[in-house]
């Protein structure tokens, strides 16, 4: 009896507690969707991938001129000559394959460089703005539920950061 009269005055004073609490949320993919700084960074990131891109086409443009050579002179190779271009063929798609795996890691690694800084500045803004306007929690709406529309601050970090 006495620890469920403990555990209920325990809960009273945890409700009286987190009712003075003050929370609000952000939507964080707007906020760094229009964030200057993000908009950079995809663009940089965009000309960046290109150049991957652009020699990839080439590669492929490569073999597929080898390829057709090959199935169009097929019948008239010697067998030894047949195995080389084969091969030649073979090698090719092996190097586009490890050009495309090398290409996504590098792209990647430029991303995440990138888009750290953004999200730090983002973080930041999103701290500085809490603590400044007495905010407990400040959360990320994608993962509420149900909010009052009051307690959206989306818009006051966006124009602290200067997005629109």
């Amino acid at each position: 009896m006495r620890k469920i009269f403990v555990l209920a005055i325990v809960g009273v004073l945890m409700t009286i507690g987190a009712s003075a609490q003050k929370i609000g949320y952000v939507n964080a993919s707007e906020l760094l969707a229009t964030m200057p700084d993000m908009v950079k960074a995809n663009k940089d990131l965009e000309v960046y991938a290109k150049t991957f891109e652009d020699a990839g086409k080439t590669m492929m443009t490569e073999y597929q001129t080898k390829a057709d050579a090959f199935t169009k002179g097929e019948k008239t190779m010697s067998e030894a000559v047949k195995e080389v271009k084969y091969k030649e063929i073979m090698d090719l798609q092996k190097r586009i394959q490890d050009y495309d795996q090398s290409s996504q890691e590098k792209v990647e690694k430029k991303r995440e460089e990138l888009i750290k800084p953004v999200l730090e500045k983002a973080q930041k803004a999103i701290k500085d703005y809490g603590t400044a306007n007495g905010y407990d929690y400040i959360l990320n709406s994608e993962g509420i539920l149900y909010a009052k529309d009051a307690d959206n601050i989306t818009a006051q970090i966006k124009a602290k950061l200067g997005a629109k």
